[in-house]
């Protein structure tokens, strides 16, 4: 069996939203992935099922020992036909010791791909708000590392020869090196009364800056510390960061939000958090499955095209119809002149996707709206409405009462994780670690109640509880929490619309 190749990938930063198309798309073919052990488990949401993580822990620099090891197993892995990945930080080749393990995998015969990622300096200063060049300076730039690879310190007058040649440094260190590093730097004329800042975590929620001159910054440092490691910049380019400070200023900027939504829904609002700056905790409160009787489902496929509507209410929905209509050997044409009517934007997506145009979205999205909407459309005799077994039945009785002969078709449930899930929320809840929970639901409302238990009231009422729409926020009262946000509009990224209106308006305050 011919050895597969070997793809080296720089993931950048540690944002999963920041790693290349190209490496996005290797790991999702890939067999085996060894990692960076600090990179987030949402690099590999797309992965196969089958696809095995190998996490590889080196703490501190890494004897050549432990790399050789990791470098043998990838050559292995290939050698067996797997499609191997291995997963760096930042870039592969940028201050990195993957050239080891490249050579080892060269020297094996092995075919090799280079993916290039953000380094992790570049994108520190992108996201602190500082060029690292500017037009009329800043000619001189240096990256360098207070230790070479192999942890050894840079002789500190070779450290201060290269600084002189420099207009702006950027230095990648641990914190054990930074008292040492501006002691050499204060002995640098042009350097000692210098603007400088450390950035710790760069691109993601939890991302940290330290602003002051040089002289000043160990004092900043001891009285607000970050953990290792930072990136320091030093030199006048820092000065922009006044104007182009962007990411910390985000309103949801360093919370942590609580996603209760099912893991099959939870990537896309996951990436919809992390954009905002935000943090993703996701804890499952529902799960969905294929409802354990799928004839009907089936059953309805030729049925579609003779009636006058069919009825989406979810994206789920959309998704085990599709395939259904798939697996029965069919296509999109099953529907005919049928029209196609969906509770709103999230689920026409995946309709669209398909190549499909709904003729009526509902301009809010909940089964009122959308009933009021198709009667007022003109007159229809027939619908197919199809949707979770456990969803209210306000739509089809709307319809059957103004003569639409109406059959629902069950195409999922929901499964409730109650008591399962009890201790992690309570925890979560009790450890004041969350600022906000976010209901997509009313049967996510309801699971949660079920969750928390005679306490549900009590704890939720120190926390933001924030509802997707007036359907949730009726069926959390009912049980008697009353949520700090309600959105307009009711989509995920409504509902941190008006999250992000709350947190203006009540600064600090978590409820």
């Amino acid at each position: 069996m011919a050895a597969s190749k070997i793809s080296f990938i720089g993931a950048g930063p540690g944002n999963p939203e920041l790693i290349t198309l190209r490496g996005h798309a290797l790991l999702k073919q890939a067999d085996v992935i060894f990692y960076d052990f600090a990179l987030s488990p949402a690099f590999f949401h797309a992965c196969s099922e089958d696809c095995r993580l190998v996490p590889v822990r080196h703490e501190g620099h890494a004897s050549k020992e432990a790399l050789a090891n990791v470098a043998q197993r990838m050559v292995e892995a290939a050698r067996s036909g797997h499609r191997v990945v291995r997963l760096k930080v930042g870039d592969p080749l940028f201050f990195s010791r993957t050239l080891e393990d490249l050579e080892t995998v060269c020297e094996a015969g092995i075919a090799i791909e280079i993916v290039p990622g953000i380094a992790s300096p570049l994108a520190a200063s992108a996201f602190a708000g500082v060029p690292l060049t500017e037009p009329h300076g800043s000619r001189g730039l240096v990256f360098t590392s207070a230790t070479d690879l192999l942890g050894r310190a840079m002789d500190a007058h070779a450290f201060i020869s290269m600084a002189e040649k420099a207009e702006t440094l950027c230095i990648m260190l641990v914190v054990e090196q930074l008292r040492a590093v501006v002691g050499h730097l204060s002995d640098v004329s042009k350097f000692r009364h210098s603007p400088a800042l450390l950035v710790h975590r760069a691109s993601l929620p939890e991302q940290r800056v330290i602003e002051a001159p040089l002289l000043d910054l160990i004092a900043q440092f001891d009285a607000h510390p970050l953990p290792e490691p930072s990136l320091l910049i030093v030199g006048n380019v820092v000065r922009y960061r006044r104007q182009l400070a962007w990411f910390e200023s985000r309103p949801l900027f360093g919370k942590r939000l609580l996603l209760c939504r099912a893991r099959e829904q939870a990537q896309d609002s996951a990436s919809a958090i992390l954009q905002r700056g935000a943090a993703p905790e996701l804890l499952p409160l529902i799960e969905i499955e294929a409802y354990d009787n799928d004839r009907p489902l089936f059953a309805c496929i030729p049925q579609v095209a003779k009636a006058n509507w069919v009825i989406f209410t979810s994206a789920n929905g959309v998704e085990r119809f599709r395939r259904a209509v798939i697996r029965a050997g069919k296509d999109a044409r099953i529907f005919g002149s049928s029209r196609i009517a969906v509770i709103g934007p999230g689920t026409a997506r995946p309709l669209e996707q398909w190549g499909i145009k709904p003729e009526l979205i509902a301009k809010e999205h909940v089964a009122e709206n959308l009933a009021s909407e198709l009667l007022a459309s003109g007159p229809a005799s027939s619908a197919i409405l199809i949707r979770a077994l456990e969803a209210r039945d306000t739509l089809p009785e709307s319809l059957r009462a103004a003569g639409i002969s109406t059959e629902i078709v069950p195409a999922y449930q929901t499964r409730k994780l109650s008591q399962k899930q009890r201790e992690p929320l309570l925890a979560r809840l009790h450890a004041h670690t969350i600022d906000a929970v976010l209901l997509t639901s009313s049967s996510m409302a309801d699971s949660l109640v079920m969750a928390l238990g005679d306490s549900a009231a009590e704890v939720l009422s120190r926390v933001c509880v924030a509802s997707i729409g007036p359907i949730t926020s009726a069926t959390l009262e009912k049980h008697g929490v009353t949520p700090s946000v309600t959105a307009t509009t009711y989509t995920v990224e409504g509902l941190l619309d008006a999250l992000e209106i709350h947190f203006e308006q009540n600064g600090a305050k978590t409820s």
